[in-house]
């Protein structure tokens, strides 16, 4: 059965796209090209993450995506949302998280800085 696509009116929000961490040089880090982001749900909340390593985060807003529209970003990636807006806001990624059930949707949740 193939996977169902989350309804186009549960993510509201256009202006977005993903700039995916590739590694780090000597001097700075270093992304890919920016890629749009089809669809997307833009909610400011804030919310305590913590590392393996125990280092507390916190994230002021996530960013739900239909988990069969991109592959998931790796942690540090760059996300821009509202782009060409006043309310334009580009943040690193510091959680990624996939919930996928094959009866219902695949969505896929960034954390925000």
């Amino acid at each position: 059965m193939a996977q169902k696509r989350i309804p186009k009116r549960l993510l509201p929000h256009r202006n977005a796209s993903v700039q995916r961490y590739r590694g780090q040089t000597g001097v700075k880090k270093v992304y890919s090209a920016a890629e749009p982001i089809e669809r997307c749900q833009v909610v400011l909340k804030r919310r305590v993450l913590r590392s393996a390593d125990e280092v507390t985060h916190i994230s002021t807003m996530q960013v739900h995506l239909d988990g069969t529209q991109i592959a998931a970003p790796p942690v540090e990636s760059l996300i821009t949302v509202h782009t060409g807006t006043p309310h334009e806001r580009t943040s690193r990624v510091l959680s990624v998280e996939l919930y996928d059930d094959p009866d219902t949707y695949s969505v896929l949740v960034l954390n925000l800085e």
